[in-house]
């Protein structure tokens, strides 16, 4: 699957609007950033590889923490932002991830798996960041399989930003 992203993101780098400006992240428990610099003209073939070679470099690990890649994006003024992901997210900020709320009875460090109510409540969240967003949404969804309720849920926040929800063919790109 990661490959399969890393070709999406080349893909995406490769059909940039040559006037636009790109900001490229990463993450997992963290948010990094990889492109330098921050904002790169599409412009400079340069820089587009250094980034993709960034890119390359990450080596998939630990939780996906959703709430804290969207607010570091957010914190860059982004007019579009493109998110890949295989299902909804599981961990979130703060010490305790997320607490007895919801119904989905909590996520401590002593849990080893996170339920999928848990995950619904995280990517909520994460969500309400956008909720003063002016730009628009997209994401481009690698289905995990036993995560049923990522494309409705994902569905859910993209419309609410005027963006578009795909889940492509294995074969693509």
């Amino acid at each position: 699957k990661w490959q399969r992203t890393l070709r999406i993101v080349q893909w995406l780098l490769a059909r940039a609007p040559e006037d636009s400006e790109l900001l490229v992240m990463s993450f997992s428990d963290k948010a990094l950033i990889q492109s330098k610099p921050k904002w790169l003209s599409v412009k400079d073939k340069k820089a587009l590889a250094k980034t993709m070679q960034a890119v390359e470099s990450v080596a998939p690990y630990g939780a996906t923490n959703l709430e804290q890649a969207i607010n570091k994006v957010l914190k860059h003024s982004p007019d579009a932002i493109y998110l890949i992901t295989d299902g909804l997210p599981t961990q979130g900020l703060g010490q305790a991830s997320i607490l007895s709320s919801g119904g989905c009875g909590g996520i401590t460090s002593s849990k080893k798996t996170v339920s999928g109510e848990c995950r619904v409540t995280l990517l909520r969240r994460a969500a309400s960041l956008t909720n003063s967003f002016k730009g628009k949404l997209s994401i481009i969804l690698l289905p995990l399989e036993g995560d049923p309720q990522a494309a409705p849920e994902l569905s859910k926040w993209v419309l609410s930003t005027g963006g578009t929800l795909i889940s492509p063919a294995a074969s693509w790109p």
